[in-house]
């Protein structure tokens, strides 16, 4: 839980941030996004293997994916309650403002690639309501955020992981030992 929240608080941060330098920047540059992912990993892998050394350095795949599975569920609540604050309260502007880019981008490398401009307007109408921090959309957000963060810490749980080993068989029967 303590994780959780720290790599929460961490995301938080890193948001405000970004949102202080360019409130768009998150939204429109694809190697901030990338950034603010490769961190947060880096965090859960950490973290991850602290808690291992924690438990007398050993850490079943089960025992592994709980954990993160736990803290991943305090990031994405952190995160999705942040950005309901700051869509809705901080900058209400932001959410038309980010859509609005990140559509003009689309619509840039979309028409750039050789896309009809009747497909390229029927993607930027489906985007639009996306970034409305609607409680509806805060909770499809919230879903899918869990979904991607369940497979991340399957993969992380698979790497960190470490069986203890077995304790050696000693056969009783066998009167030569």
């Amino acid at each position: 839980m303590r994780n959780g929240l720290l790599i929460g608080g961490i995301s938080i941060v890193l948001t405000l941030i970004f949102w202080i330098v360019d409130p768009l920047m998150q939204y429109t540059n694809t190697w901030v996004s990338l950034l603010m992912f490769v961190i947060i990993i880096a965090l859960f892998v950490i973290f991850g293997l602290e808690i291992r050394k924690a438990v007398g350095g050993y850490w079943t795949f089960g025992e592994a994916f709980k954990g993160l599975f736990v803290m991943s569920l305090y990031v994405s609540i952190l995160s999705i309650a942040f950005h309901y604050i700051l869509f809705n309260f901080i900058d209400p502007t932001l959410a038309q403002r980010a859509a609005d880019a990140v559509i003009a981008k689309l619509n840039d490398s979309l028409s750039k690639s050789g896309v009809s401009q009747e497909k390229i307007d029927e993607i930027s109408k489906s985007i639009t309501g996306k970034f409305d921090a609607s409680f509806k959309n805060e909770a499809i957000n919230l879903g899918v955020g869990i979904i991607i963060y369940a497979v991340i810490d399957l993969i992380i749980a698979a790497i960190i992981k470490k069986t203890p080993p077995l304790a050696p068989i000693i056969d009783d029967t066998d009167p030569t030992v």
